[in-house]
């Protein structure tokens, strides 16, 4: 294993073995322990949702046994979580696979003003599920490993100021031997102080962050101001805005021919805005950073969504949610592996839940790509019909 690998295994090591001392410090505890299982059906007309003139459909069965452990006492909380996707397909059973999704976090009060925390996961999916949903880039299916870890302090100034200081690390494996790995370091200081018995908090985080691969090394030097408010007990807008320095390596590849050096400043958000009635919800939001291709080069991504529920009965329900992604690379002088791209997808769906842990969700799922850097076949569509039941059954002592 490389050095890059090293480190989410010593993460998730260094958790392991401080789990016994959190959970020694406290005799209290409340454990659950939650056992589930998803059973969904689904029609898909482009499989392969891919930029090219073949559109094959097929049924998709989906079986997801699922098993999440909480343990908290006043002072200590420890989660860890386990699920496996299950697909096979009714037509092209080529495509049949197993992801997978493993995560463990927790946290301890040191004192009344110290906490500490830590975190580690694993993901094994393809670059149409966790990647396409977190970049909105569209690349041709392939098995992706997803490794991360974190770990972070919080210190309590007084009765309205905090600080906190958080790193992780991330790397993403690709299987395809054309897709570039990548891996993800990041470090940041969060001071943050509160107003109007806490219901108005501003903040401001220096950060620095490195992303590496084959073909890139990007430097991100970048300082957020953050604000939430809560206005009513049902109205709440969270914002955070900041500019980014980066400085970029690109290394001798097939897509550059020598290495090269460039340096730019651009700008970063995350805002969304919360409201809740009595019998309904919704939530708007908007993000931009900077995220890597499967060809390991820097991206700018900008991320509308948007998500509201209703309550129609004490039983059923619906939801509807969507997604608009534009997808642009940071430095467009590279022709030949250029990113300028549009996504969006739409999902609308009925609930019935049968009682609080077992449930019935029917929905449809409308996905549309545009690619401004093709010639042929730019535009390209998917459509899905699907039928999820989920059960879970949680014990509690």
């Amino acid at each position: 294993m490389n050095e890059k690998k090293r480190l989410p295994y010593f993460v998730f090591s260094l958790f392991l073995l401080l789990c016994p001392l959190f959970l020694s410090l406290s005799q209290a505890a409340e454990i659950t322990l939650t056992p589930s299982v998803g059973l969904r059906t689904e029609y898909d007309d482009n499989i392969d949702f891919d930029h090219n003139n073949i559109k094959r459909d097929d049924f998709i069965f989906t079986v997801s046994p699922g098993l999440r452990l909480d343990y908290k006492t006043e002072r200590t909380y420890l989660g860890a979580t386990a699920k496996v996707n299950v697909l096979r397909y009714a037509d092209y059973s080529d495509e049949d696979t197993v992801n997978q999704y493993y995560g463990v976090n927790a946290s301890h009060k040191l004192t009344e003003k110290f906490a500490i925390r830590a975190n580690a996961g694993y993901n094994r999916d393809t670059t149409q599920d966790t990647y396409l949903d977190e970049s909105g880039i569209v690349t041709k299916k392939s098995t992706v490993h997803r490794y991360s870890g974190g770990a972070g302090l919080s210190y309590s100034l007084n009765e309205v100021s905090d600080l906190a200081l958080n790193y992780s690390h991330s790397a993403t494996d690709y299987t395809n031997q054309y897709d570039e790995d990548t891996t993800n370091d990041s470090v940041s200081l969060t001071y943050s102080h509160a107003f109007l018995d806490r219901r108005f908090i501003l903040s401001v985080s220096p950060y620095y962050g490195r992303y590496d691969s084959d073909t890139s090394t990007v430097d991100n030097y970048g300082l957020s101001l953050g604000m939430s408010h809560r206005f009513w007990e049902t109205l709440v807008v969270n914002a955070m805005v900041g500019a980014r320095y980066s400085d970029t390596q690109y290394h001798l590849s097939k897509y550059h021919l020598q290495d090269s050096t460039d340096t730019n400043w651009n700008w970063t958000a995350n805002i969304s805005a919360t409201k809740s009635w009595e019998t309904a919800s919704a939530t708007v939001g908007y993000t931009r950073d900077l995220y890597y291709n499967s060809d390991g080069e820097p991206v700018n991504v900008d991320r509308f969504s948007a998500s509201a529920s209703r309550k129609f009965t004490d039983k059923f329900g619906a939801n509807v949610s969507g997604t608009l992604y534009f997808t642009k690379s940071d430095n467009s002088d590279n022709r030949a592996n250029e990113e300028d791209s549009r996504y969006y997808s739409v999902s609308p769906s009925l609930y019935y839940t049968f009682t609080k842990d077992h449930r019935l969700d029917v929905g449809y799922t409308y996905a549309n790509d545009y690619d401004k850097t093709l010639d042929r076949y730019e535009t390209i569509e998917r459509n899905r019909f699907w039928i999820l039941l989920t059960f879970n059954f949680p014990y509690t002592w």
